[in-house]
């Protein structure tokens, strides 16, 4: 339903732009500039800093046309072109761009193009998955050499049942420029739903463009400029890592700390991941069911001292003794569990409710939200409980012990 309805949102304006007279040659604020792409094309492409190149062909060829087909920006970091087309859905025209290509040299909201190779894939592979889920590598990614440049190859695609939208992601290192993240040419293209074939990408435009593109040497002040913003950012990411989230500067992941510690991987730190868990739930659920046994009348002492009484669980759940909510785990589990949630680099926060031991905040929040984290207390008859509370699953509040 949310993605229905941003594509209605995206028929709409696109809709509109085909009556608006497009407005070329004047930055906006956003610092874009549009040009009519049938006579940029014409000429050798130098609106990047980092490279220069030749447009394909199959865009020489294209006509003159009211619409906003040549993209690119005053920081002279990235160029897009995008070809205008109607599309039927059923009862619904999209009117819009079918094909499209983006190429970015340098632009400073990348912070996440990495120097590494194999970690470029593992973090555009995490972020298609997790971001994008309904989008699936059509064929397995591959490493090819182009123009002297080494490149990861990655095709994805996707068919949710309104459109048919395909991706081909080139990824491509050079040594002349001077910096170390890749060059990305990014196609695209939206299809019918349940449509097949497509643009052959390398053969009409990417191929073309880096057979014919020739890479400058990067100005010294603003490769030193990018250098120490770099520098910078590892020294903030490896601070909010040592910290625990408590300074410095948090670059994307789940609980895990997966991208920032991939970063600072970039940045070369020798840190090893943390235990994959995107969230606490996925720790202590099993097909949907909450890990271990559930406690009987004897166990329920066990939240005398866990004073937790948010006046919304009882509104919910009204005031029973929640006995389900006593879980009962072997000593290796509840070993393994405390951890695996010590692993994840906790920080201490502090609660809403009076609780008598340490209640930890994870990443990537750390705020002092208690149904985001876990708290570890000792009780007399119990030794060492682990708590959660404003879980889902019916439960309001989790206490694990050992059996």
């Amino acid at each position: 339903m949310m993605r229905e309805f941003f594509l209605l949102i995206t028929i709409f304006l696109l809709s509109a732009c085909g009556i608006h007279k497009v407005e070329y040659g004047v930055a906006s604020k956003a610092g874009v500039v549009f040009y009519p792409l049938c006579e940029r094309a014409q000429s050798r492409i130098t609106d990047l800093n980092r490279l220069n190149f030749d447009m394909p062909n199959f865009v020489k060829a294209e006509p003159c046309r009211n619409w906003p087909d040549y993209k690119t920006d005053i920081d002279k970091s990235s160029v897009s072109i995008e070809f205008p087309s109607s599309i039927n859905m059923g009862d619904k025209v999209l009117i819009g761009g079918s094909l499209g290509l983006s190429i970015n040299g340098r632009t400073s909201s990348k912070w996440h193009y990495y120097s590494n190779p194999e970690l470029m894939l593992e973090d555009y592979a995490s972020i298609i998955y997790q971001a994008w889920p309904w989008y699936q590598l059509a064929v397995e990614y591959s490493w090819v050499e182009r123009a002297g440049m080494r490149c990861l190859r990655l095709p994805v695609e996707s068919d949710n049942g309104l459109l048919r939208s395909r991706r081909m992601d080139y990824f491509c290192w050079e040594t002349v420029s001077g910096y170390p993240y890749p060059i990305h040419l990014h196609a695209w293209e939206r299809l019918p739903s349940g449509s097949t074939g497509g643009t052959d990408f390398e053969k009409v435009l990417i191929e073309p463009i880096l057979d014919s593109m020739q890479i400058n040497p990067a100005d010294p002040e603003t490769l030193a400029e990018y250098k120490s913003k770099r520098e910078q950012i590892c020294r903030d990411s490896k601070l909010f890592y040592d910290t625990s989230g408590a300074q410095g500067q948090f670059l994307g992941g789940d609980t895990d700390m997966r991208r920032t510690v991939r970063y600072l991987k970039d940045c070369g730190h020798d840190i090893a991941y943390l235990p994959k868990v995107e969230r606490l739930y996925d720790l202590i659920t099993i097909k949907g069911e909450v890990i271990g046994r559930p406690g009987s009348q004897e166990h329920i002492s066990v939240f005398d001292d866990f004073l937790y009484a948010d006046k919304y669980t009882y509104l919910n759940y009204g005031q029973g003794p929640f006995l389900k909510d006593v879980r009962l785990l072997s000593e290796y589990e509840f070993k393994e569990l405390k951890e695996i949630l010590l692993r994840l680099r906790p920080r201490v926060i502090d609660t809403p409710f009076s609780y008598p031991g340490n209640w930890y905040g994870l990443s990537p929040s750390y705020e002092r939200r208690p149904k985001d984290g876990f708290g570890i207390r000792k009780h007399a008859q119990y030794g060492t409980v682990i708590d959660m509370t404003g879980l889902l699953l019916g439960h309001p509040r989790l206490s694990f012990i050992i059996e």
